[in-house]
């Protein structure tokens, strides 16, 4: 495995599995590797897992040069984990849906313009599967209750892709003088639904 490929080479690897759980897969500068946590607390300090090369290879680019992607393997801290459904292996129950962070927009508000999202809220817990989505809005003021979808339904998306390849929204005449916003929510299998407000822009100039 000199270059990674995700789909060839994890094909055991599931969303949620007590053995190859997807979420404790991380890419190495030794190939692709699993984090095996020694309790529940899942530390990332040097005392509180052992990582096992599972895919092993020099992790190159199609050039040759090492990809600078990969992660030193078995150090301490945090890694780039892959995203399954966002529980890692050892189990120790579902936790509440939450989130973090908000949404946040690329490109000037001006009718004509083209939006690009630039970030997502992070959204953890929930009892699996979770159905994430995301929603372009307009407001006459940007305050309050008085956001609505503009030519857009709530949209589902794969958190682990989304921002490979940005949605994109043209503002039209129609939101002309409006604030812009990129909603976004999580859905679990019981139907807990937690709403990550995005940040507000605005108002839409003309062309």
């Amino acid at each position: 495995m000199p270059r990674k490929n995700d789909r060839s080479d994890l094909t055991c690897f599931l969303n949620s599995n007590p053995v190859t759980d997807m979420d404790n897969v991380y890419f190495s500068d030794e190939g692709w590797a699993y984090r095996h946590y020694k309790s529940y607390d899942k530390s990332n300090d040097v005392d509180g897992y052992w990582d096992e090369v599972i895919v092993a290879g020099g992790a190159l680019l199609d050039n040759g040069q090492p990809d600078p992607s990969a992660e030193e393997f078995g150090s301490p801290g945090t890694k780039n984990f892959l995203f399954g459904d966002s529980y890692q292996s050892p189990f120790g129950g579902y936790s509440d849906l939450t989130s973090s962070g908000n949404s946040t927009i690329d490109g000037e508000m001006k009718v004509g313009v083209e939006l690009h999202i630039l970030t997502i809220p992070s959204f953890i817990g929930g009892i699996t599967p979770v159905v994430y989505e995301y929603q372009w809005q307009q407001s006459d003021t940007g305050t309050g209750a008085t956001w609505s979808g503009f030519e857009s339904p709530w949209t589902s998306y794969d958190p682990s892709t989304v921002l490979i390849d940005p949605p994109a929204k043209l503002l039209n005449a129609t939101v002309e003088g409006k604030y812009i916003r990129l909603q976004g929510r999580a859905t679990d299998n019981n139907g807990v639904q937690v709403v990550a407000q995005g940040t507000v822009y605005g108002p839409v100039i003309p062309a």
